[in-house]
């Protein structure tokens, strides 16, 4: 169903919650809003200061790999999280993991120099979405096998022991995705990533709670904590006067007071799940991303009474969203839909609105696709369009079923943008013109594409199935014996003729048509790698920015606004002021030839 068009990439998320966020980080910095009336009136429904001025940025990959081996050598709270895990080792594991995080941040310059993060917030919650570089995921896995190795050693075989065993590990490389994090985190907070009104009031954002027995008193305003005698329920400090008690909220909103020197445990930062104490699940993950595209736009159930089958939104077409897309693909897919339905209502023949939903809604896959990758082969984007021959084969067969079914033409399914994807996935830069990697890859093709069919003949449901694959088999072998130079028009005219009145000759056809439209992505690359033109910006140069290059966060779009109603009150206040210098020059005279109503006449 779906089409990998890109290789993955490790990526990760984080949901930090809080008074912490809520009465600290939303109460420094400069004023969101500018001052007068409408920005008064704007500042009843939205927060006056922000955390993060513009919420994409860049972070140095290499500060992250430097602050995580700070963490894990100075922190106590680190050194016993991970302690925790092989305290039952004879093994002191904690050894190596400082070591093992040395060896990460010694491998630095890393590939991505630099990092693209993402922050949203609002009310209590900051969320950050930030890129992995593959160093880190690599470090990670290698690290988190050789750590639970002496673990390994005693398996009894047994179903329960590796379902143990993927936890485990599964909680391993938990802990260095939460070292990673609070590293990045404080790498923001040093890099003057925040509102640059309020950078020195930036309080630090903990990952995992403290294992040190502290006094209340020593914990700042906002802090969370519980009490070492009960660590069942989590508290806030709201006020810390001077003398006396300290006044705290649980997660109930209870108010109540505690002695200055009791002893208490900070608490990390992380969001809580639905009863307010315990970490919520999904506060912190991490996962491989990727685009993909759905084979088909629609599908055709009944053509007679009209039913189809279609792909809405982000199932259509999913964009990795930390890079340039922001949900455009799935808001055109679904107003595309939406004319498809107008269109019936008015009568529209069926196959012509079916023709033109694909037309546009094959143009902004491809878009969401192009945005994401950046030049497909250069060094602007985070992923990369990759995959095999194999799945662009499955891709390309349905599509061209589609474009039969839509009445396009077969001979042109893959548009100028898919070309450039298929050509940056199948043709390295340099083997454009290399015979022996081109005629390998004809071959390999014709292979793949003759096994797509052998599948779509399987799936038939035709009597003597077995004996129609095997006559296939057999005129597939003959060919490549006697002439394995043989064309595609001549290739698949003699494969026709072993299905003749079998009812399969449109799969024929479709094996045919996508073997000729790979063919034109080989000489598209050709011909590319010939004008010079597959050069690594090739997304930017070659075509015209979009509009988000110029307006690319809504914080500046909401203070355009802003400034636009500012700049409507100012025309609006002159205009009234040239009508009233004119009725005064016409209570003067009303001949002066200089009066308002001539010049603006």
């Amino acid at each position: 169903v779906h089409f990998s068009a890109t290789t993955y990439e490790p990526y990760g998320v984080c949901c930090i919650t809080g008074m912490k966020v809520s009465m600290v980080m939303h109460r420094f910095g400069n004023r969101r809003w500018n001052n007068g009336i409408l920005d008064d009136i704007r500042s009843h429904t939205d927060q006056n200061t922000r955390i993060v001025g513009d919420f994409t940025k860049s972070i140095n990959s290499k500060l992250i790999a430097e602050i995580m081996h700070e963490l894990i050598t100075t922190s106590p709270d680190w050194k016993q999280h991970f302690k925790n895990f092989f305290e039952d080792l004879s093994i002191p594991q904690e050894e190596l993991v400082m070591k093992a995080v040395e060896q990460y941040k010694d491998m630095a310059p890393f590939r991505r120099t630099h990092l693209q993060v993402r922050f949203f917030e609002t009310g209590d919650n900051y969320y950050l979405g930030m890129e992995f570089t593959r160093e880190y995921d690599f470090w990670k896995n290698q690290v988190v096998e050789e750590l639970t190795s002496p673990i390994v050693i005693k398996n009894d075989g047994s179903p329960s022991f590796e379902k143990r065993m993927r936890r485990f590990k599964g909680s391993v490389s938990h802990a260095f995705d939460c070292l990673w994090f609070e590293a990045a985190l404080e790498t923001v907070k040093r890099g003057d990533v925040y509102n640059p009104g309020g950078h020195t009031k930036v309080p630090s954002l903990y990952i995992i709670d403290s294992y040190q027995d502290v006094k209340l008193e020593s914990l700042p305003v906002a802090e969370t904590f519980c009490l070492s005698i009960d660590k069942s329920e989590r508290y806030e400090i709201l006020e810390k006067p001077m003398f006396g008690q300290i006044l705290v909220r649980n997660v109930e909103g209870v108010l109540s007071k505690l002695d200055r020197n009791i002893i208490v445990r900070r608490g990390g930062n992380l969001s809580r799940g639905p009863d307010g104490n315990t970490q919520s699940k999904v506060a912190l993950a991490t996962f491989p991303v990727g685009h993909y595209v759905n084979f088909r736009t629609m599908r055709v159930s009944n053509k007679e009474r009209g039913y189809v089958f279609a792909f809405g939104g982000d199932e259509q077409t999913t964009p990795h969203f930390m890079r340039y897309s922001g949900l455009t693909g799935a808001a055109i897919n679904s107003m595309l839909f939406n004319n498809f339905l107008v269109d019936a209502l008015q009568s529209v023949d069926f196959v012509a609105r079916f023709n033109l939903y694909s037309k546009e809604t094959n143009w902004s896959n491809g878009e969401v696709v192009q945005r994401g990758t950046g030049a497909n082969y250069g060094k602007d984007g985070f992923l990369r369009p990759g995959f095999t021959i194999e799945h662009g084969v499955d891709y390309l067969y349905s599509k061209i079923t589609e474009y039969e079914e839509s009445n396009q033409d077969l001979d042109e399914v893959l548009s100028r943008d898919w070309k450039i994807k298929f050509a940056a996935s199948m043709i390295p830069r340099g083997l454009e013109l290399n015979e022996v990697f081109i005629s390998s890859l004809q071959v390999s093709i014709r292979n793949s594409i003759f096994k797509k069919l052998i599948s779509e003949v399987t799936s038939e449901m035709i009597e003597d199935t077995d004996a129609l694959v095997e006559r296939l088999m057999t005129t597939r072998k003959a060919l490549v014996t006697e002439n394995p130079n043989i064309g595609t028009e001549e290739h698949w005219d003699a494969v026709a003729d072993v299905v003749t009145n079998s009812g399969l000759e449109s799969n024929i056809l479709y094996a045919k048509k996508c073997e000729q439209n790979l063919h034109q992505v080989i000489t598209f690359a050709q011909q590319l790698y010939r004008d010079n033109a597959r050069i690594s910006s090739q997304g930017y140069v070659n075509q015209p920015k979009s509009v988000d290059s110029i307006i690319d966060s809504f914080a500046v779009e909401a203070q355009n606004f802003a400034n636009s109603l500012n700049q409507s009150a100012t025309l609006l206040a002159t205009s009234v002021a040239l009508r009233l210098l004119d009725k005064q020059d016409s209570a003067d005279g009303g001949d002066n030839e200089d009066s308002a109503s001539t010049i603006y006449s």
